[in-house]
């Protein structure tokens, strides 16, 4: 039997991951009903949290987002209201052209939630850049309602992000920004602080 020495054997060190990951779930109340709006890229990585800059400009410390699940309890009532989330494809991505949709009948009073994972073939399936103003998804859901998201992000190493135009901030300090962003602030971040 023949040893191989020591010499012979490769002693690099292994491949390091040096982006950190995180799984997080953040939760948002419905200030107002909303229909059919638009979550992008951009939004989420706002909603994951960042640094005012400066007393306008907040900046996520997200490089990258994956999402992983949205939730929606509807708001309990008998009003007629729809609860629902419909995921974007991209035209130009070599999928088949189908609309997914997750929603509740209207006027019906529920307990349960509206669960919604990506589907095969849409944006949200993939990782987005924190800078990706396009529309992952929508969601509409009565006044009130509560909004779950399961997201994974990567802390900025490789890929800077962009910051995010807000009203009023402190700076130095850390924000949530609202799920739907700044512009329309619909889906308020729960127990976290916020600005928009």
């Amino acid at each position: 039997m023949v040893r191989k020495s020591a010499a012979t054997r490769s002693d690099l060190p292994p491949q390091l991951q040096t982006t950190s990951r995180i799984r997080k779930r953040l939760r948002f109340l419905a200030l107002s009903a909303i229909t059919n709006q638009s979550i992008t890229g951009q939004t989420m990585a706002g909603a994951c949290g960042g640094i005012a800059a400066t007393t306008t400009d907040v900046v996520p410390w997200a490089s990258t987002i994956r999402l992983r699940r949205v939730t929606i309890w509807p708001a309990v009532g008998t009003s007629a209201g729809v609860a629902d989330v419909t995921w974007a494809t991209d035209g130009t991505l070599f999928v088949k052209d189908e609309f997914r949709l997750t929603s509740v009948p209207q006027g019906v009073t529920i307990d349960k939630s509206v669960t919604s994972v990506p589907p095969k073939g849409t944006l949200g399936q993939f990782w987005q850049a924190a800078t990706n103003t396009s529309t992952i998804f929508t969601i509409s859901a009565p006044s009130g309602s509560i909004v779950d998201i399961v997201i994974d992000f990567t802390l900025s190493n490789e890929i800077a992000p962009t910051a995010i135009t807000v009203v009023t901030a402190t700076q130095g300090l850390v924000y949530y920004l609202h799920l739907d962003g700044p512009g329309s602030h619909k889906l308020q971040p729960e127990g976290l602080t916020s600005t928009f």
